[in-house]
């Protein structure tokens, strides 16, 4: 079992969680991918019990999901791959204050600054780092990827040059990726 966290504004019909879910089924193997809600709390604490109902054997997780992902590694000790991650998405999302847009159907959400001091609150205090692996292209026009890199310097890091936040060629990382369980795993 594999969980995909898709990032602010967008769904389980994203382009990664679609073809990663098209890819494990291709290998018999299962990746879910659950629309969180926009509340941050609540959107962790569905993970949470989403974790502890399918026990996957890797998160993985894009911009405010590789946010997510991070947690749930540290808390759950599981490896994550963590693709172009907002890894401090309290700064970052206090521009989309008052209003925010699913990029899926292009309609308004409300965000505020609660919003952000919860993910503010969220920040880790331990992680074994050996156990994520940073996907990042520093292309990534919405975040800074050496702010990534530079946060997760004991994770195994695949660092390409341009790109985009999307994460150009994705797909060349399919496999890898649902092979993903950190070194100190067969």
């Amino acid at each position: 079992m594999h969980l995909y966290i898709h990032g602010f504004g967008s769904s389980a019909r994203s382009y990664k969680a679609r073809l990663l879910k098209q890819r494990a089924s291709q290998r018999g193997l299962t990746c879910i991918c659950p629309n969180l809600p926009v509340h941050p709390q609540l959107a962790f604490e569905t993970l949470c019990d989403w974790v502890e109902q399918t026990q996957p054997k890797v998160v993985i997780g894009s911009s405010l999901g590789g946010f997510y992902a991070r947690l749930l590694a540290a808390r759950y000790d599981l490896p994550a791959v963590l693709i172009n991650p907002a890894l401090c998405p309290g700064e970052r999302l206090r521009e989309a204050i008052p209003r925010a847009i699913q990029y899926v159907d292009n309609t308004e959400f409300d965000w505020t600054l609660e919003h952000c001091q919860q993910l503010d609150a969220m920040a880790i205090t331990h992680e074994n780092q050996r156990r994520l692996w940073l996907l990042t292209q520093l292309g990534d026009e919405v975040l800074d990827a050496h702010q990534a890199i530079g946060l997760l310097p004991a994770a195994h890091q695949t660092v390409e040059p341009d790109g985009d936040h999307s994460f150009i060629g994705f797909e060349r990382f399919l496999d890898p990726v649902l092979d993903w369980r950190g070194p100190s795993t067969p």
